[in-house]
């Protein structure tokens, strides 16, 4: 058995396998070559594309256990700031939100995880709403001003954001998109 490939213009365009048995005479020596040729470019092609889905599997699976640990993280912060009294009373629902709105984007991860498991395409669910952009903005603010704060600094926040501005937007996707691992 072969493989023969076809190049044109330096890359493969045909592939083919060959099986082949010699013929021989009654004194032993090959008088003939029997063989059959079969096109196997579809075969090949299925080949490389299950080789990229699964790459592309693998590097999906790669991102969401990495994306994983920044929600976990802003949690333990979270909690530890309200369990040693660091946060003032009157900030405490602010606090309990954020760690609401974190542990609701593990939930959308997870999720994510389960639908990479029966991965068949490569798409993400996303689940779009109207919000008021003020709320969204508010609250993306508030998680970063909280760690520009742990982190030793003075956050300045302004916003110009009209009151009656609407966002469509998938709340836990936008989260996933503003919030970095804060390490420093």
């Amino acid at each position: 058995m072969g493989i023969l490939c076809l190049y044109k213009n330096g890359s493969i365009e045909k592939w083919s396998e060959i099986h082949y048995i010699p013929i021989c005479d009654n004194t032993g020596t090959v008088s003939a070559i029997e063989g059959i040729l079969r096109d196997i470019t579809k075969r090949k092609h299925m080949e490389e594309d299950l080789k990229a889905a699964e790459q592309t599997k693998k590097e999906l699976l790669e991102n969401i256990s990495h994306e994983i640990k920044t929600p976990v993280t802003l949690i333990q912060g979270y909690t530890e700031s309200l369990l040693d009294k660091v946060v003032p009373p009157e900030s405490t629902d602010i606090y309990l939100k954020m760690l609401n709105s974190k542990a609701m984007m593990l939930t959308t991860l997870v999720d994510d995880l389960a639908q990479v498991s029966q991965f068949s395409s490569q798409s993400m669910e996303y689940r779009f709403y109207e919000q008021p952009a003020a709320e969204v903005f508010s609250e993306l603010l508030n998680q970063a001003e909280f760690h520009v704060t742990q982190s030793g600094r003075v956050p300045v926040v302004s916003s110009g954001i009209e009151k009656n501005a609407i966002l469509i937007v998938d709340p836990y996707r936008i989260q996933q998109v503003f919030t970095l691992p804060y390490y420093n």
